[in-house]
């Protein structure tokens, strides 16, 4: 299949129609700290079809509020100014086409379940570690894959081909898009940012989110943000929430959780609170309602993780987490002060362990064996968590 050239791919951005004035005008407005709600509301309001969404959500279950809100004044009082511009930008994009093309391995609206998840993680995220202006992380979060949106939409054929080349874990997404493409959707989307005037740090957000791959952990407020974003997709895809794309976690995503010494605890906790604010995002954009598991693992059974590797071990924590089960300590492991379901293992385990665990009916996974038929050359990916999680699966649900 021919390669497409840049220039074409950019092309197709310079055709793609303005964002609704409303839109713009909010986004703009809403990033001085001392805007006047009075004027917000009077944006909002010269967009009928947003206006009637806003009121719908506000008025809600969700919220629980005795009598109705009926002005966008009121609205904002119950969701927030941040809440309002989120949701303005949510309903616009919702209902952005690019083109008329679809690629069968990536549906729109899984993609964009995807978006809306790393969105409310992004800024469950950026709130947790006390970023400075950390609600711009939800709306980063929204927009980090617009670039995949004109990519599927206006060259299906190839960019079903990067996405089958992806899925086999052997290259990240975002190489194979440049592969073809000669551009990856992070950089693409800068430019549809760009020619959306949208603010420059949003553009700086969306077109690092595929180069946060730097050992030094930057202190740049803006930075950071683009950090958040990036935990915000990993995150999304533990939870498996919609679909983006592209199956691997990144190298980075992990370093990240490192450097901000994001504990298990504090996981499980995000895991949770995600699940609260996807019931929100999902009544009021009507997404297919997903199940997210109980990350306090009550009445799920217990596993251990006896793993060499400290990110792979992390990534199989986060999973087994993500999935609702229990997590046993190697403490708990070897003084045996629970009943364990399985363990998930290397090399690394102890031969007298492994015989007791065996007399005991514990199931043994040998992630070892597994690891060694899915690494991938590139260094840039630590694994296919859509394959991890099917392996997972297979063997615990038995």
């Amino acid at each position: 299949m021919n390669r497409i050239s840049i220039s074409e791919v950019t092309g197709k951005v310079q055709l793609l129609p303005p964002l609704p004035a409303a839109v713009q005008k909010l986004l703009h407005l809403t990033k001085d700290m001392e805007v006047n709600t009075e004027e917000v509301a009077q944006v909002v309001s010269t967009d009928e079809v947003l206006t009637g969404r806003i009121l719908r959500v506000a008025n809600s279950a969700a919220y629980g509020l005795s009598q109705k809100v009926s002005t966008i004044s009121q609205a904002m009082v119950v969701l927030g100014l941040d809440g309002i511009r989120s949701l303005a930008i949510g309903v616009t994009l919702m209902n952005y086409q690019a083109g008329k093309g679809a690629t069968p391995s990536l549906k729109r609206e899984d993609l964009w379940h995807h978006a809306f998840a790393a969105a409310s993680a992004a800024q469950l995220m950026a709130s947790h570690f006390q970023y400075e202006n950390w609600e711009e992380a939800f709306v980063g979060g929204m927009l980090h894959d617009i670039g995949k949106i004109v990519l599927a939409e206006c060259f299906p054929k190839q960019y079903e081909l990067a996405l089958q080349q992806a899925a086999e874990g052997r290259l990240p997404l975002h190489m194979t898009e440049n592969n073809i493409f000669g551009i990856h959707h992070a950089a693409l989307g800068a430019e549809i940012c760009r020619q959306w005037r949208m603010p420059d740090h949003l553009v700086q957000m969306v077109g690092q989110n595929q180069l946060s791959t730097q050992p030094d952990f930057p202190s740049n407020g803006h930075n950071r943000m683009c950090h958040a974003v990036r935990l915000g997709d990993g995150m999304a895809k533990l939870a498996r929430i919609g679909l983006d794309g592209d199956p691997n976690i990144a190298a980075d995503f992990l370093q990240i959780i490192e450097k901000e010494h994001l504990s298990l605890k504090q996981i499980r906790h995000l895991i949770r609170r995600l699940g609260e604010e996807m019931r929100k995002v999902e009544a009021f954009f009507m997404f297919e309602k997903t199940s997210v598991p109980n990350p306090e693992g009550e009445g799920m059974d217990s596993i251990g993780v006896w793993v060499a590797d400290p990110r792979d071990h992390e990534v199989l924590e986060m999973a087994l987490l993500a999935m609702g089960f229990q997590l046993a300590s190697a403490a708990e492991m070897e003084g045996r002060q629970q009943p364990l379901a399985a363990v998930v293992h290397d090399d690394s385990l102890k031969t007298k362990l492994r015989e007791v665990f065996a007399q005991q009916g514990v199931k043994l996974l040998d992630f070892g064996d597994w690891r060694k038929q899915h690494t991938s050359p590139e260094k840039f990916i630590q694994l296919n968590i859509l394959k991890l999680d099917a392996w997972l699966l297979k063997n615990l649900k038995n």
